[in-house]
């Protein structure tokens, strides 16, 4: 990792001093080198979240819906569905409840209305049938 490759560059620094290292000098190397990690981070606009490993995701996808009205033939249309994996976990507590339980699902943070044409109405049945679609997706409690 990035922490750990700069540290090796330190340290291949501090072998190549001419004086001795003492206490002092690697307090400075120290502080250095988490200066170093934190610009770099910043930099790069890299942030650490522990759920990243797990493949953590969360956005809207293509999705076949099935419409229907009374009067209208049924159809399929096109509209974005929140898909992914959230993060949850369970750990175990040493009192009741005995575990602490977490839960998030991948859901819509903003929609859009669309609008479809049914086919095949009945005489005086409008055949225009509306279907919200996600725009936007997030990992939020689940409910």
């Amino acid at each position: 990792n990035l922490a750990s490759d700069i540290f090796v560059g330190v340290e291949q620094i501090v072998r190549h001093l001419a004086a001795p290292v003492t206490v002092s000098t690697m307090s400075v190397l120290s502080t250095v080198c988490c200066c170093l990690v934190f610009l770099a981070l910043v930099h790069t606009n890299q942030s650490y979240n522990p759920f990243d490993k797990f493949g953590v995701y969360c956005k809207p996808e293509a999705y076949n819906q099935e419409v229907s009205k009374t009067g209208c033939d049924s159809q399929y249309v096109r509209v974005k569905a929140c898909l992914g994996t959230c993060a949850s976990y369970a750990y175990p507590l040493d009192h009741p409840p005995y575990f602490k339980k977490f839960c998030e699902c991948c859901k819509p943070s903003s929609t859009r209305w669309k609008v479809f044409n049914l086919p095949n109405c009945a005489t005086g049945i409008s055949p225009l049938v509306q279907v919200e679609s996600a725009v936007n997706c997030k990992c939020s409690m689940c409910t």
